[in-house]
């Protein structure tokens, strides 16, 4: 299942993506691209669209593993942050800066509980792919990790709502 389910410390993580519909899973990386592409092909006014992506292999080494870890803790990292307890409202932000509205709203630190459950599944001979969005006409970029041949984790794509599952609107956070 490309969303992974995962609790993270917060306790707030859809199952339900841009890149999943319940009713018709794709069964591969590549259909869940095309999958994600035509979900966000009619994004509501300065939504999020996924425009294109590349596949970047498995990670061979240490050091490509240390550079994976390295671009998930990075403060500027863009992340998907909710902007309510119901997560039908996010904005995409810096991982600094959603760490703090995590803990704002939530009282705890999301990442802490993120990193450890990524840490039971990335690992030598996972793959990556760099997924490409425009979100509200910005570019922007994520990367996805993908085992057993489908993506399980992407910062956007596994965390923002869709019009797909019931989840649309996009409300701009109003910084505290």
């Amino acid at each position: 299942m490309f969303a992974l389910c995962l609790f993270l410390a917060f306790g707030k993580l859809n199952a339900q993506t841009v890149m999943l519909s319940q009713k018709n899973e794709p069964q591969t990386w590549q259909e869940q691209v095309d999958f994600a592409k035509k979900q966000t092909d009619k994004p509501e006014k300065g939504g999020l669209k996924l425009i294109g992506y590349k596949y970047l292999g498995k990670i061979e080494s240490q050091k490509q593993l240390d550079e994976y870890w390295k671009y998930m803790s990075a403060d500027d990292t863009k992340v998907v942050s909710y902007q309510n307890e119901d997560g039908s409202a996010y904005d995409i932000v810096s991982l600094q800066q959603a760490r703090k509205q995590s803990k704002e709203l939530y009282g705890k630190d999301f990442y802490e509980g993120l990193k450890q459950q990524l840490d039971t599944i990335v690992g030598i001979g996972k793959e990556l792919i760099r997924l490409d969005w425009e979100y509200k006409g910005d570019p922007i970029h994520s990367l996805g990790l993908i085992s057993q041949g489908k993506i399980v984790f992407d910062y956007i794509a596994t965390l923002a709502p869709s019009p797909a599952n019931g989840s649309h609107r996009i409300e701009k956070h109003s910084g505290k």
